[in-house]
């Protein structure tokens, strides 16, 4: 005949990449691993797949005190935003079809 276990007191396991380690009445959990790798490109580029590691290009950047991303050779095939503008004033903006 199986018994119910009574003890309410949590358990903790240790899985991949956790360690536990108890001191007295603290409990402390250590997480190691994680995502590797060496980020890709400079400073404000932008981070994507290269072949399966990290890759960035100078091309393609991000400025988040500003809020933009700066993207050279887009190529779309729609584009729905109706605000087209370009970054600096008198500056010329052409859109054209590839085919």
């Amino acid at each position: 005949m199986a018994t119910a276990n009574t003890n309410t007191a949590p358990i903790l396991v240790e899985g991949s990449n956790i360690t536990l380690t108890q001191s007295g009445q603290t409990i402390t959990i250590t997480s190691t691993g994680g995502g590797g790798g060496t980020p890709g490109g400079s400073d404000t580029q932008v981070q994507f797949n290269d072949s399966g590691a990290f890759g960035g290009d100078s091309g393609f950047t991000y400025n988040k005190t500003t809020n933009t991303a700066t993207i050279e050779n887009v190529v779309a095939t729609t584009i729905t935003n109706s605000t087209l503008s370009t970054a600096s004033a008198g500056a010329k903006l052409y859109l054209f079809n590839s085919y």
